[in-house]
């Protein structure tokens, strides 16, 4: 008698219905691990954006213009809005991050990066003069 002969013997106790519903969940595990790539690409794309420098952002901003410069931005909401629906309901503990990383401002109808105020240094204290 080979191998094949032998019957698996269900060492487990489940009932049918329990391994019916385990089996569907085996199915969604690539689902789960695809709304985790998709969080983690669209956080990475959100940080490649904003880390440009400002004059290269503001470049970009005056090319695109102002609408279409809108809409990218209510793209990447409804999309992390989404996908953070998405993980919260399957369970997973990943957030896709929302919202501008530089204040923007309007300069003359065209969106521009804020500038960051410049630290100001503050003069040192001289030294008082010994008795």
């Amino acid at each position: 008698m080979g191998n094949r002969d032998i019957a698996m013997i269900d060492l487990t106790n489940k009932s049918q219905a329990q391994k019916d519903v385990e089996s569907i969940n085996e199915t969604l595990r690539p689902v789960i691990f695809n709304i985790i790539a998709a969080v983690h690409a669209l956080n990475k794309s959100r940080e490649f954006f904003w880390s440009l420098p400002d004059d290269r952002l503001n470049d970009m901003f005056a090319e695109i213009g102002t609408e279409k410069l809108q809409a990218v931005f209510e793209n990447h909401k409804a999309s992390a809005e989404l996908l953070n629906e998405l993980a919260l309901r399957c369970g997973v503990d990943v957030v896709a991050e929302i919202g501008a990383m530089r204040k923007l401002q309007i300069v003359n109808g065209l969106v521009q990066v804020e500038p960051e105020p410049k630290p100001q240094i503050e003069p040192e204290p001289e030294p008082e003069p010994e008795p």
